[in-house]
C-alpha cells in the first residue's frame, strides 16, 4: 500500500541527511562523500533490487511535450504542504501511483494498463477530476471525456506514447515507471484548453519549457527537478530523433 512505501523511502532519505547533510560557514549546505557506515536503516535494506525485502510503490511519471515545429514540456512545481514526497520540486505531469479507477473487478481488469493510468492522472492533474482513487464507480471511458477524445488521438497517432524506463531514485529507492507522451499542437491545445492553474499537489506553471538543450541544461543546474523529471529529460533527449518526428 501506499504508505508502506512512504515509510520505507522517507526513513530512507532522512536517515541519509541525518547523516551526511551540514552547513558551512558561508550557510551552505554541504555533502561529503557517501557512506554506508552509519546508515542502519540503509543496510536492513540490503540489495535495492531485492523486493521481497521491501514494499514498492508502481509510480507512473509521464513527460508531456506538447509537439509541433516548437516542441515545449509542462513541469508542475510539487507544494511541500499538499504533497508526501518531492515537495518543493520540478517533477513530472501527469504523475501518479499505478491503481485501478475503483475496487470492482470488472475496473480493476479494465485499468490494468499504464495507458489507462496516464489518461486519469491528466484528467486529475491538468482538468481538475476528483482523483480516481479506487473508491468511485468503474470510468466508462467510451462515454467520459477526455477520455473518448484521448483514446481517438491515440489511435490517430496525435498522441504517441512510449516507455522510457524503470528507475530507483538512488536516494529513496522509489520506483518509478517514466513514459513521454508526444501531443500534436491541436490536440493539446484542445484537451486542455480550460487546464487548471492549480491542484492538490501544487501550481501549474505559466508557461511551458522549451524542449531544447540550454533549457534542459538550466533546469539540471537549477536543481529544481525532481530525480525522475531529471531522468526522463535526459532520456527524451537523448532520444529526441525517434520522439520528435
Amino acid at each position: 500500500c501506499f504508505f508502506d512505501a512512504v515509510d520505507t523511502n522517507e526513513a530512507l532519505a532522512h536517515e541519509f541527511a541525518a547523516h551526511h547533510l551540514s552547513i558551512d560557514s558561508d550557510r551552505e549546505t554541504v555533502v561529503p562523500r557517501a557512506s554506508m557506515r552509519r546508515l542502519t536503516f540503509r543496510k536492513l535494506i540490503a540489495d535495492p533490487f531485492d523486493l521481497g525485502r521491501r514494499p514498492l510503490m508502481g509510480a507512473i511519471g509521464t513527460l508531456t511535450i506538447r509537439g509541433g515545429d516548437s516542441p515545449s514540456v509542462v513541469l508542475p512545481q510539487r507544494d511541500s504542504a499538499r504533497v508526501s514526497g518531492g515537495g518543493g520540486m520540478a517533477h513530472l505531469l501527469p504523475a501518479g501511483i499505478f491503481q485501478p479507477s475503483s475496487v470492482i473487478p470488472a475496473a480493476v481488469a479494465a485499468d490494468f494498463s499504464i495507458w489507462r493510468n496516464i489518461q486519469r492522472e491528466y484528467a486529475e492533474e491538468l482538468l481538475g477530476h476528483d482523483e480516481y482513487d479506487g473508491s468511485g464507480k468503474p470510468i466508462r471511458y467510451d462515454k467520459l471525456e477526455p477520455f473518448t477524445t484521448m483514446d481517438e488521438a491515440l489511435r490517430d497517432g496525435h498522441i504517441r506514447v512510449f516507455c522510457l524506463g524503470v528507475t530507483l531514485d538512488a536516494l529513496t529507492l522509489a520506483g518509478d515507471i517514466l513514459t513521454v507522451a508526444i501531443i500534436a499542437p491541436d490536440t493539446y491545445d484542445e484537451l486542455f484548453a480550460n487546464a487548471v492553474e492549480t491542484n492538490s499537489e501544487g501550481s501549474m506553471p505559466a508557461r511551458a519549457f522549451p524542449f531544447e538543450e540550454n533549457t534542459l541544461t538550466w533546469l539540471h543546474e537549477s536543481k529544481r527537478l525532481s530525480p525522475g523529471a531529471a531522468a526522463a529529460l535526459h532520456l527524451a533527449w537523448s532520444n529526441r530523433k525517434v520522439l520528435l518526428v
